[in-house]
């Protein structure tokens, strides 16, 4: 809903307004959840794991939402699963 509201107050200006929402990233965090509570998460994502940094990071380079050359919508949230 954030992403939609800034994109409806600050489209007219030319600024785009995108999200990506990944859920749960491997990182030096986690390492601090308890192991019950990361399979808890796996275990209702799609891929049954968590994501590497990485995936997120080339999903930000591909997605035709960043492209300048696409005329994607003036909001795009995109749940990553």
């Amino acid at each position: 809903m954030l992403t939609k509201t800034a994109a409806a107050e600050y489209g007219s200006s030319g600024i785009r307004v995108n999200a990506i929402c990944p859920g749960v990233i491997i990182t030096p965090l986690v390492a601090h959840i308890s192991a019950d509570i990361v399979e808890g998460v796996k275990q209702r994502t799609l891929l049954g794991r968590l994501r590497q940094p990485q995936e997120v990071a080339d999903l930000r380079f591909t997605s035709p939402a960043t492209n300048q050359d696409s005329s994607p919508a003036p909001a795009c949230s995109l749940t990553v699963v």
